[in-house]
């Protein structure tokens, strides 16, 4: 899976705007669990682990833009 064909999938609203390596994180993490062997699918307390390292890279992700633009300090806030 290429993050061109994932750019694909993304609201074009989204207008690139959001952290690329989260996206890629949570669709590799989604492959994982429908993966056609269940051995290979993680668990429950794998997926809540991956996905809160998800959260929080995005969340600094949206710390960093909030400094840098008014727009994005809206979108921090609005969360």
């Amino acid at each position: 899976m290429s993050m061109s064909s994932l750019k694909d999938l993304i609201d074009p609203n989204m207008m690139d705007l959001y952290p690329h390596d989260c996206v890629f994180k949570l669709a590799m993490l989604a492959k994982q669990c429908v993966d056609e062997d269940p051995i290979l699918r993680p668990d429950m307390k794998q997926v809540v682990i991956s996905l809160s390292q998800i959260v929080l890279s995005s969340i600094e992700w949206e710390a960093t833009l909030a400094g840098n633009s008014q727009v994005f300090s809206g979108l921090v806030q609005g969360r």
